[in-house]
C-alpha cells in the first residue's frame, strides 16, 4: 500500500501547443512513459537523463550481464573477467549504501586498522 504522501490523488491541467505536445508524446514514447509519468518525472527529477525507471532498467541489465559472466567457460576467462568488471562497475553506479551500510563499513575499518596496530604494537615489542 502507497504512503499517503505517494498517492497521485492530484489532477492538474497545463496549457501547450500542439507542438510542444507532439514533442513531449514523443520523448515519453521513447522512455516507454506516458506523457503523464513524463511530464511529472522531467519535473521531479529536473528532466535528468537517468530516472528511477531507467536506473532500474540499467540495474537490470547489469544483473543480467552479471549473471552472463558467472556461466562463462574458463577458456573464455578473460571475455569473463572483462565482462563481469564491467557488469559490476555499472551495478557500483546504481547502488548507493544507506548510512547504517555506510556505519557498518566504518565500523568493518577501524577494527582492521586496530588489529593492524595491534599487530604492530606486539611486532614492536
Amino acid at each position: 500500500m502507497k504512503k499517503d504522501n505517494e498517492k497521485k490523488n492530484i489532477t492538474k491541467s497545463i496549457k501547450i501547443s500542439q507542438n510542444q505536445c507532439d514533442i513531449i508524446k514523443q520523448k515519453a514514447d521513447e522512455r516507454h512513459m506516458n506523457f503523464s509519468e513524463y511530464v511529472v518525472d522531467c519535473a521531479v527529477h529536473e528532466n535528468n537523463s537517468l530516472t528511477p525507471q531507467i536506473a532500474v532498467k540499467v540495474q537490470s541489465i547489469a544483473n543480467t550481464a552479471l549473471d552472463l559472466a558467472d556461466r562463462l567457460s574458463y577458456e573464455e576467462y578473460a571475455s569473463k573477467e572483462k565482462l563481469y568488471q564491467q557488469s559490476k562497475e555499472l551495478d557500483d553506479l546504481f547502488h548507493v549504501d544507506s548510512p547504517l551500510e555506510n556505519y557498518a563499513k566504518m565500523i568493518k575499518e577501524i577494527d582492521e586498522i586496530i588489529k593492524g596496530a595491534d599487530s604492530l604494537w606486539v611486532s614492536l615489542k
